[in-house]
């Protein structure tokens, strides 16, 4: 749309170059003819310095039939517009000719105008788009960025042997639908369910611990019965190793059989 815009100027304004030409012919040149017909060069040179003061319009030559040419201005424009009117009088139902006038017209300040526009859109767009990237940066940091951080500190707080901290946000934020919302219930739920975890492996491990403690006295309980029995026993038991050799004896026949 910018683009599109600045070629309208810039066709604009050489419309309006075509119309200074247009100016001319229709009320330059009816005074320029009757003064060319009177023979008046002061007044002819007064009426072309009056068409070279026009905007836009560098040089104006004006060919003579009966004189020398009148030239005023100079060229300065790499592109150009020109114009050719023959000049000539009504004189006795005929048209006598009296001369011809040129006129060129300079484009380049129309084009000087619209690269003035253009450099002057872009540093516009530059500006607009400067702000409105520190606007969108402060309206992230605003809406999401700080909320992370605050997520990010709270996460490398955890204690693993811990219970967790509530995660500090604000109430709107925590109950939001968004991916914010989500991220922020989902973390805080995932430490809750480790702490359970945690706190389940603990109990577990507690209770494992009173199951072995429970068995090992039982089983030195039973020993303990069981050497009882033994030593009171009419008998005598005893116990050998691989190689034959007696390791222990029990009973009352004990003293008997070690004899």
């Amino acid at each position: 749309a910018t683009a599109v815009q600045l070629w309208l100027d810039y066709d604009r304004d050489v419309d309006e170059i075509t119309e200074n030409l247009a100016e001319i012919e229709n009320s330059y040149l009816p005074p320029l003819e009757a003064s060319l017909w009177a023979a008046d060069i002061v007044q002819v040179r007064a009426q072309l310095a009056g068409i070279l003061a026009l905007p836009d319009i560098e040089r104006l030559e004006l060919q003579l039939v009966e004189d020398d040419d009148v030239v005023l201005g100079t060229v300065v424009s790499d592109s150009t517009e020109e114009a050719v009117w023959p000049i000539s009088h009504l004189h006795r139902g005929e048209r006598v000719p009296l001369g011809t006038l040129h006129a060129v017209a300079g484009l380049d300040v129309a084009a000087d105008r619209l690269a003035q526009r253009i450099w002057s859109v872009l540093a516009t767009n530059a500006v607009k788009s400067t702000v409105l990237s520190v606007l969108l940066v402060f309206l992230l940091h605003w809406l999401l960025g700080r909320h992370l951080a605050r997520i990010a500190a709270w996460a490398q707080r955890l204690d693993p042997r811990g219970s967790p901290t509530p995660l500090a946000l604000d109430p709107r934020v925590a109950s939001r639908h968004d991916e914010l919302g989500v991220l922020a219930r989902s973390i805080e739920a995932m430490a809750a369910n480790m702490a359970a975890a945690r706190d389940d492996v603990d109990a577990r491990a507690g209770q494992l611990q009173d199951e072995v403690e429970a068995r090992t006295q039982a089983l030195s309980a039973s020993n303990a019965r069981l050497t009882a029995m033994l030593e009171h026993w009419p008998g005598a038991t005893w116990t050998v190793d691989a190689g034959g050799i007696v390791l222990a004896t029990a009973g009352m026949l004990a003293p008997v059989m070690e004899g």
